[in-house]
């Protein structure tokens, strides 16, 4: 449902519990997520999946998951053990409409996010 996934390093650069000079395997890398591309909606991928995955991942297993989805080139990637940026603070929040979007609006953030 997703697509192609590759494995990722990250550095304390990244985590600031990853050791210095130490690099962990823990993000994983979505080069082009099926389920944005496909349904052509930010609305849907931050309440359907952005949103839902860190949720689950954090409250109900204990890890903390930051989903970082690319609107330019629809790739999403998910970084385990980094904590996700509070939805009031996201940037995601801003982000218009892509044009397929059966709501779309000229302008303005997606009405799905509000």
């Amino acid at each position: 449902m997703v697509g192609k996934c590759e494995v990722e390093a990250r550095s304390q650069e990244d985590l600031a519990q990853i050791p210095e000079g130490e690099a962990w395997n823990c993000a994983v890398k979505i080069e082009k997520c099926r389920w944005l591309e496909k349904s052509g909606c930010v609305g849907m991928c931050v309440g359907l999946c952005k949103r839902p995955m860190q949720r689950m991942f954090g409250e109900v297993l204990g890890m903390p998951l930051s989903m970082e989805p690319n609107m330019e080139d629809f790739s999403c990637t998910m970084v385990f053990g980094k904590k996700p940026v509070e939805w009031q603070q996201d940037d995601l929040r801003d982000q218009p409409c892509f044009s397929t979007c059966a709501t779309a609006r000229s302008q303005g953030a997606c009405p799905k996010l509000t």
